[in-house]
């Protein structure tokens, strides 16, 4: 079973969603309201204050993604919005 996370995400977990979602370190740093430094520090050094840790964090879960723990296997889980996933659930017609 798979919970929503309450404190920070693992850094692993970040740079894995930022990839699934084909962000630039730029793009991300925009919208999570911190400089392309600090999301360079944070997937790379691993140094970053919590909060901005946090923010990077609440950006991605605007997007639609949530990070869940699994307990049992203690892993994270990145789970991203239908629409990236299958192109068709967006409800356009092609």
């Amino acid at each position: 079973m798979s919970f929503p996370i309450q404190q920070p995400i693992p850094i692993p977990a970040l740079r894995a969603a930022r990839a699934a979602l084909g962000l630039k370190q730029n793009e991300l740093a925009k919208l999570a309201g911190v400089s392309p430094r600090t999301i360079f520090k944070i997937e790379k050094e691993g140094d970053a204050r919590m909060e901005s840790v946090f923010r990077v964090q609440q950006a991605f879960e605007k997007l639609g993604v949530n990070f869940l723990w699994n307990k049992r296997t203690r892993r994270m889980s990145i789970e991203l919005p239908a629409a990236l996933v299958d192109p068709s659930s967006s409800g356009e017609d092609t």
